[in-house]
């Protein structure tokens, strides 16, 4: 019984749709033409995209070269930058008298500027733009910004490293310098030039005969300080040698500091979009269209009575 009811319900349903049709089709129509005016009105977005690589950059911890690529591209000082560079306050159209313009500008850069990872750890920045030269120019901007910045920071660090460097190997100079100057106040004081042959000397020369008393007082300095002459040569060579890998160190730093280094790799340059991405018309038109179709069915059912 309860379906033959049904049954009876959307047959007389069909009846009055049926009954209203030219309404219906009159509505479809005044809608289709007010939804192509509409998306007409509607000013036109275009968009681009550049695929980049993160080159040269140290990860931290078990952060990935294209995680750390992309908080450089989201961090603010490029944010900031970028804005003042393409003038994007003026661009937007925003009033900077009002209370919350900052709010409303980062808004609609993050609304128009995006960076995604793609499968293959590079990384794509899509611009949306009501000019289509923007939109290349602001990808460019990004990608200068970013790979400056992090040259920038590559280099302060480089050179923190660099001045540490420097001033051990100031402070080993200085301590060769005073061993040097130790070593030759003791050969001069005790006429020790070369420990090794004056005793060989020496030796020789016991060996023939006595030695006089200005040998045999050498022979006494020898004892006395040819041990810690020895110390003091081999302490001036391994402190000369750590000055070495010092300097090496350093010079390796200086390369890089004087160096210009890139981070970003493009694979895929942004380009000048040819063809707006949005509004699509047919796509209003068709949602309009079934908007309407749907409102005058509720209408029928709910507002116009049914006669069973």
């Amino acid at each position: 019984m309860n379906n033959q009811e049904s049954n009876l319900e959307i047959k007389s349903f069909l009846q009055l749709l049926l009954s209203r049709k030219k309404i219906l089709l009159a509505l479809i129509l005044i809608t289709a033409i007010i939804s192509i005016i509409v998306s007409y009105i509607i000013p036109p977005k275009y968009k681009t995209i550049a695929v980049v690589y993160p080159v040269h950059l140290t990860p931290y911890s078990e952060e990935s070269q294209t995680e750390q690529l992309l908080q450089y591209l989201n961090s603010i000082q490029v944010r900031d930058f970028v804005i003042k560079k393409m003038n994007l306050i003026q661009h937007y159209k925003i009033d900077t008298t009002q209370k919350e313009w900052r709010s409303i500008l980062h808004y609609l850069y993050k609304e128009n500027i995006s960076f995604s990872p793609t499968l293959y750890e590079s990384i794509e920045i899509e611009i949306r733009d009501k000019q289509p030269e923007k939109t290349k120019q602001i990808a460019e901007c990004i990608i200068q910004t970013t790979d400056s910045m992090i040259l920038g920071l590559r280099k302060k660090i480089i050179f923190e490293e660099y001045n540490n460097f420097q001033r051990e190997i100031d402070k080993i100079q200085k301590r060769i310098d005073s061993l040097n100057q130790l070593l030759v106040n003791i050969q001069h004081q005790y006429n020790i030039l070369d420990a090794n042959y004056q005793a060989r000397y020496l030796s020789k020369k016991l060996s023939n005969g006595k030695l006089d008393a200005e040998n045999q007082k050498l022979v006494e300095n020898l004892k006395n300080k040819k041990e810690y002459v020895q110390i003091l040569q081999r302490e001036i060579k391994e402190q000369i040698k750590s000055l070495g890998k010092l300097i090496t160190e350093r010079d390796r730093l200086e390369v890089d500091l004087n160096g210009d280094l890139h981070f970003i790799q493009v694979i895929s340059p942004p380009y000048v979009p040819d063809k707006k991405y949005f509004p699509v018309r047919w796509l209003i038109v068709a949602l309009s269209e079934l908007a309407v179709i749907a409102i005058f069915i509720i209408y029928l059912l709910y507002i116009q009575p049914i006669k069973k």
